[in-house]
């Protein structure tokens, strides 16, 4: 987090996340809720070691929350994260992209492992096929831009013989050949 150059020494604050599918406090205060916050507190003083440092348990097996009760996207990845071993397919109520791509996830996790060597090996050929047209649609833009940078030098050609302008002078400024420039010279006469 320090910047590069002079540091005032000020850090963000860091937080650890514990998602845990066991109860963690089973004492009367806190078997109701799900969700603690905690911070290191030094052990004689019981000051707070640093209020930067902050702990957030969650506790699956506490959250109780239905299908029709959540209101949150907090409760929407609460409940996702406890019953996603259970779910056949997303509940309407799990909709949005973030859900939509961890289902996609979750289905490729199912595979058996033959069907996880087939879907790999499908995705690198699909990988092949998209550089290969990646490199096909590169190659094409570079020879349309050479085929008209040589397009514009036979325009520019042919208005410099049609000024009476020498042959190898012309081939020094548009890098034509002679040989090319000889041929459209014939091109230009009545």
């Amino acid at each position: 987090q320090a910047p590069k150059g002079e540091w005032d020494f000020n850090l963000y604050p860091v937080y650890t996340i514990a998602i845990v599918d066991f109860v963690l406090f089973e004492d009367e205060k806190s078997k109701e809720f799900f969700y603690h916050s905690a911070r290191l507190r030094n052990d004689r003083t019981y000051e707070i070691f640093y209020d930067k440092l902050i702990y957030k348990y969650l506790e699956l097996p506490k959250f109780n929350k239905t299908l029709e009760d959540l209101e949150t996207n907090f409760d929407r990845w609460m409940y996702l994260l406890k019953n996603l071993p259970k779910l056949e397919k997303r509940p309407p109520e799990l909709q949005g992209k973030v859900f939509e791509k961890l289902f996609e996830f979750a289905a490729i996790e199912r595979l058996t492992p033959k069907e996880m060597k087939e879907y790999k090996k499908s995705v690198l050929e699909y990988s092949d096929v998209r550089d290969a047209l990646d490199y096909a649609k590169e190659e094409a833009r570079k020879e349309g831009r050479e085929e008209g940078r040589e397009e514009r030098n036979i325009e520019i050609a042919s208005q410099c013989l049609l000024r009476g302008m020498s042959i190898e002078d012309i081939s020094n400024i548009t890098g034509l050949s002679i040989d090319q420039l000889k041929e459209l010279q014939n091109t230009l006469q009545p």
